[in-house]
């Protein structure tokens, strides 16, 4: 169970005004992911710091469990944050549409990955590669290691798309880890979610459950 808030911001917003925003908006993604859970926590009981990688880390009372991660990004005009509960690692990323140059794509693209972004996204691959540009770095951030790893550590595979929607997996080869991928394709921008449970065995990595829309 994860709960994602997204918030437009100005052009012009401050360095100040912006972590403000991102700080309330974790607050209340918190009290909401609890709420979910049939738990309530007072938005004065909820502390943010940030870890050694830049992750955000939400910090509550001693005996409030379960506890929670949390991810948050933002780029022009749109900031995004998502947390989540129990064993539950996140990583949200939002990008603004833009063109790749080919030297930089393949910096983290792999052949196949072309080849998917040529199938899912036949009119526009700038949509494409703006999208898996994204879920590479919100995998990264899920993980905790965010932009330290080479992306093409990464492998996308089993993607579908639905209109706006496209769902998948990602492996990591340094980690041996999937993790489930959810994005969401806006007029000017592309959010992703990248999720996975900490204690995932083998057995669940085969049963490959189906991937549920947070958004």
């Amino acid at each position: 169970m994860i709960t994602i808030e997204s918030f437009k911001t100005p052009k012009n917003i401050t360095k100040t005004e912006q972590k403000k925003l991102s700080l309330n908006g974790l607050k209340l993604a918190c009290i909401k992911q609890y709420k979910k859970l049939g738990m309530s926590i007072r938005k004065k009981d909820i502390s943010i710091t940030h870890k050694k990688s830049g992750q955000p880390e939400i910090l509550l009372p001693y005996d409030f469990t379960p506890k929670c991660s949390a991810s948050i990004s933002h780029t022009n005009g749109l900031l995004v944050v998502a947390v989540g509960t129990n064993s539950t690692r996140v990583g949200i990323d939002v990008e603004y549409m833009r063109k790749f140059s080919r030297p930089f794509a393949k910096r983290f693209l792999n052949k196949k990955e072309q080849d998917s972004i040529r199938n899912l996204f036949p009119s526009d691959k700038n949509v494409g590669e703006t999208l898996f540009w994204s879920f590479k770095e919100a995998s990264l951030k899920a993980f905790g290691v965010g932009l330290h790893q080479n992306p093409l550590s990464l492998r996308l595979y089993s993607l579908s798309r639905n209109g706006s929607m496209v769902v998948g997996f990602i492996e990591n080869s340094q980690l041996n880890q999937e993790i489930k991928l959810e994005g969401k394709i806006l007029k000017n921008h592309v959010i992703a979610l990248a999720h996975y449970e900490n204690r995932l065995t083998n057995s669940n990595k085969r049963k490959r459950p189906s991937i549920q829309n947070n958004f």
